[in-house]
């Protein structure tokens, strides 16, 4: 019985797998294929806008990555979103000679120093009566940083043949008078041996949002701080992706309402409008609207100002949207001011998104995209490339993929969604659902002489 069990569920599983719906080439419209940089397992593809100009669906589910051997590939579509860009600035420090005692603390230090109009330290020194030493304070000014978070100063020094480590204290101030203690425990150090070295050279300035500060050497520390030769701010900043600019004309103005009508001619993803104003001197108030379908209603996007003032050197020419794939686009302006009638020109700021791709299989691979037969997203490999991203993998780990020329595939053809096709059964199929019948009776039969066991009177 078990063994015919098994026999009913592998066939019955052959039958499930064989009603898998399957695409091929010459179900998108349009295809271009790929140029691979360099040999790698992953590769990436800034998507073109001819894409976006012929996919189907907004959300792009209408993207297929083919081989050789017209099998589909895993892939997966992104955005780059933010970048980070490791940042160096030069920050200007004065060497202070520490007083007779040699243990002031910053509110016993009387400087004199000099500063320019927007506060920036020229000159420091200290004041009273001085003798010759070695021992030295560092003031530093933050104008420039006192406002960027997660910064580190990065120090240099003069060179020394010398292993040496120190503890230095680190003090904040907005007005060189009144400081407040920052870090009272810093180690700097430089050490060597048997061609090895150890150097600390970096202070966090997470928590130092002073205009001015001040590293000096702890009293109780014997070892002396080498002459810095130099000062660095070094600091991460999300620099904000760029954006590609599709240039539009209206297909329709109405002059006394002061409606603009523009069709981008595809399904872009747009975070910003850019308008080129007809003349200098100029301002306007703009609402901007969006729709997918000329039958849908019309959705508020964003509203600003945009002006291009010469005399005053103000310019503004860009208002930031909720970010929209629609096709459709309406703006609204003041009829009295308008934004050239039918010579209206604005820009649609769109960021483009990265096709994620396995290598699985010969090349070449071909991106295939417009379809209204394809019904999902592609999710084979959606987990596993997102969390690659989330690991932070190298960005070598991934391989640049570029396109060449774009082909017709099925056309206009691939647009029209697939008429249901009579059901014909054949022969083996009227076999799998008689085999499919059988091993239900199998278990229904199973199932009763099972529950008789169970309850058969013992006089029985």
């Amino acid at each position: 019985m078990r063994k015919n069990i098994l026999i009913f569920l592998v066939l019955l599983c052959g039958f499930v797998t064989a009603s898998f719906a399957t695409y091929t080439k010459q179900d998108f419209a349009y295809g271009m294929q790929l140029q691979l940089a360099g040999t790698g397992s992953i590769y990436e593809l800034v998507v073109p806008a001819s894409v976006y100009q012929h996919v189907n669906y907004a959300d792009l589910r209408d993207i297929r990555v083919f081989n050789a051997q017209e099998q589909i590939v895993p892939s997966v579509l992104s955005t780059a979103g933010k970048s980070k860009t490791i940042r160096l600035r030069n920050i200007p420090f004065f060497q202070i000679a520490k007083n007779q005692t040699g243990n002031q603390v910053p509110g016993d230090l009387q400087l004199k120093v000099s500063r320019s109009k927007d506060g920036t330290v020229i000159s420091a020194k200290t004041t009273g009566a001085q003798r010759e030493t070695k021992k030295f304070d560092y003031l530093f000014d933050m104008s420039a940083l006192r406002n960027i978070d997660g910064a580190k100063l990065i120090l240099s020094w003069q060179p020394t043949s010398n292993n040496w480590m120190t503890t230095v204290k680190l003090y904040g101030s907005d007005d060189l008078q009144n400081w407040q203690l920052i870090n009272d425990n810093i180690t700097l150090a430089q050490l060597k041996r048997d061609g090895q070295e150890i150097v600390h050279r970096s202070i966090d300035l997470s928590a130092a949002h002073y205009r001015y500060l001040l590293l000096s050497r702890a009293k109780d520390t014997a070892a002396v701080l080498p002459q810095l030769t130099q000062s660095v701010a070094q600091w991460a900043s999300l620099e904000q992706p760029q954006l590609n600019w599709l240039s539009l004309h209206p297909n329709d103005v109405v002059a006394n309402t002061g409606e603009y009508f523009f069709d981008a001619q595809g399904h872009f993803p747009v975070q910003a409008i850019k308008f080129i104003l007809p003349q200098v001197n100029m301002a306007a108030d703009v609402q901007v609207f969006s729709r997918n379908d000329p039958k849908d209603v019309w959705s508020l996007v964003g509203k600003g100002s945009v002006y291009d003032l010469q005399g005053e050197q103000r310019k503004n020419l860009t208002v930031q949207i909720t970010p929209s794939t629609d096709r459709y686009w309406r703006i609204v302006a003041d009829p009295a001011t308008g934004l050239g009638g039918n010579n209206a020109v604005v820009e649609l700021g769109w960021e483009p998104h990265l096709l994620v791709f396995v290598a699985q299989g010969q090349g070449p691979f071909m991106a295939a995209y417009g379809s209204a037969h394809v019904e999902d997203a592609d999710t084979s490999a959606e987990n596993v490339l997102r969390n690659l991203q989330a690991n932070n993998a190298p960005k070598t780990a991934i391989k640049m993929a570029y396109p060449s020329a774009e082909q017709v595939l099925a056309g206009d053809s691939a647009y029209k969604p697939l008429k249901a096709a009579p059901v014909v059964y054949s022969s083996k199929q009227y076999i799998l659902w008689g085999i499919l019948a059988i091993g239900v009776i199998l278990l229904l039969l199973m199932a009763w002489s099972l529950y008789k066991q169970l309850y058969k009177k013992p006089s029985e």
